[in-house]
């Protein structure tokens, strides 16, 4: 969805998410707990939310990428 409402939706989202992680990780690291105390959630912090943040950081490339592009600027104008 190439539309304004569409690209305004992704940045809101993608901001929040982003924020959401960092704010995870600071919550995380003031609770005190070890790793061993975890359990299987381990995987949680240290596997699954670095992917999540590294695809936030390509949506926000794309994004960017986008507003900057004179030809996808063209073709949504054309529309």
């Amino acid at each position: 969805m190439r539309r304004p409402l569409g690209i305004g939706l992704a940045w809101i989202f993608n901001v929040w998410g982003t924020f959401d992680l960092f704010d995870a990780f600071y919550q995380a690291n003031a609770s005190g707990l070890s790793p061993g105390q975890l359990g299987a959630t381990f995987f949680i912090p240290t596997l699954i939310v670095p992917m999540l943040l590294v695809t936030h950081f390509l949506a926000f490339r794309i994004l960017l990428r986008a507003e900057h592009s004179p030809e996808l600027a063209g073709a949504a104008a054309a529309r």
